[in-house]
């Protein structure tokens, strides 16, 4: 008990007498709050850390595992809800991976771009050769038709030239029969000197 200036005046105890039996009743249902108490914060810590833990860490890779199998069945869309990018951002192991995951997913969107145009390309090029190989074979049809007409032409001069040299021979033969009927003739009206 203090008076007005502040100054200890004496105490006043009050208590009331207990017994053995009543004190381990108070101490017995002390124990029991506390224990109970105890257990009901370590289930809710318990419930805190296991919803941390599924939104920190389960969750993530579960979403990261839907874009693996997406990946897998060769869809490489981006993901619409925008979720893997707010993982990337992150700094522990779970960004990381993400981070990991979103550059080999556009590497391999950037690969599979590539080589489809260098399949157009190719596609294109095996047009224009399967173009140049149809103008070569009609070509080559066109330079048999021609080599034929040539070997034919060739093959009726010969008969042409055999049967000229043929007319020619008998020609031949004709003058000189000619030449001797004239030389004949033209001694046999002439006196011989």
């Amino acid at each position: 008990i203090y008076d007005d200036e502040n100054h200890l005046q004496g105490a006043l105890n009050l208590g009331i007498p207990v017994d053995q039996e009543t004190m381990n009743e108070i101490l017995s249902g002390s124990l029991t709050k506390v224990a109970s108490t105890s257990v009901g914060c370590s289930i809710a810590l318990l419930i805190i850390l296991s919803v941390g833990i599924y939104v920190l860490v389960i969750r993530p890779i579960k979403r990261l595992a839907k874009n693996i199998e997406k990946m897998a069945n060769y869809d490489l869309t981006d993901d619409e809800t925008g979720v893997m990018e707010k993982y990337c951002k992150r700094s522990d192991e779970i960004g990381m991976i993400s981070s990991d995951f979103d550059a080999m997913r556009k590497s391999i969107t950037k690969l599979v771009k590539e080589i489809n145009g260098v399949t157009n390309q190719l596609s294109g090029q095996a047009d224009e050769l399967s173009t140049v190989s149809k103008q070569v074979a009609e070509m080559g049809d066109q330079l048999a038709l021609t080599v034929t007409d040539v070997a034919n032409g060739a093959t009726d001069q010969a008969q042409e030239t055999a049967e000229g040299q043929t007319q020619v021979s008998e020609m031949s033969q004709l003058i000189e029969v000619l030449r001797e009927n004239m030389n004949f003739t033209f001694f046999q009206g002439k006196e011989v000197r």
